[in-house]
């Protein structure tokens, strides 16, 4: 499995039956928002949905974290997802915002706006553009590792994505980085909500 439940320490597929029953028995499909930075852009909504979870995926490109409070503001508002997989922190390493302040005023802007809104967070894919940034996307991880623990939260591992999946600027991901990074989704999505 390439992602985390901090929810108790436990493996997703272990989740009740009677939660995966009445995730199915939902006569609507429920919407999944999907939002972050530009690694989104080559991820489509319906390759990433499923049978019960309808996702929509909108993508701000060099948004940071501080950038995503002001996104997320009018989506949450219009399109009251039932869950909310926040994709942030690459673009904070460079304009070094406070990701965890940001994370904290994000969490606080859903319980406001959709309190029924189930934030996910989803943690930084590896990087190679300079030296040394690495060990800045693993200390971003460990903080949304930590936020993720803190509240209880489930947590979408990137860590099958390789550098060699990366495009020549090695920032962004070539064709086969973008495939991996949506199949990651989607086997949550499945594996969470279906």
């Amino acid at each position: 499995k390439n992602h985390s439940v901090i929810k108790s320490s436990k493996e997703i597929t272990q989740k009740s039956s009677s939660q995966k029953n009445q995730n199915k028995s939902a006569s609507k499909r429920k919407d999944l928002l999907i939002c972050g930075d530009s690694m989104l852009n080559n991820i489509e909504g319906n390759g990433v949905s499923a049978k019960s979870v309808k996702s929509i995926v909108r993508s701000f490109p060099g948004a940071d974290s501080t950038d995503m409070i002001d996104y997320l503001k009018p989506l949450l508002n219009k399109k009251k997802p039932k869950y909310l997989i926040l994709h942030v922190g690459t673009n904070d390493i460079t304009s070094g915002c406070d990701t965890v302040k940001n994370l904290e005023k994000i969490r606080e802007m859903i319980n406001q706006i959709t309190p029924e809104t189930e934030l996910i967070i989803s943690n930084v894919i590896t990087r190679d553009d300079k030296q040394g940034i690495q060990s800045e996307v693993n200390g971003i991880n460990s903080v949304l590792h930590d936020f993720c623990e803190k509240y209880n939260l489930y947590l979408v591992n990137h860590d099958n994505i390789t550098r060699k999946m990366l495009s020549k600027k090695k920032l962004h991901l070539n064709g086969t980085g973008i495939s991996r990074f949506a199949q990651n989704l989607k086997e949550f999505i499945l594996d969470s909500y279906c």
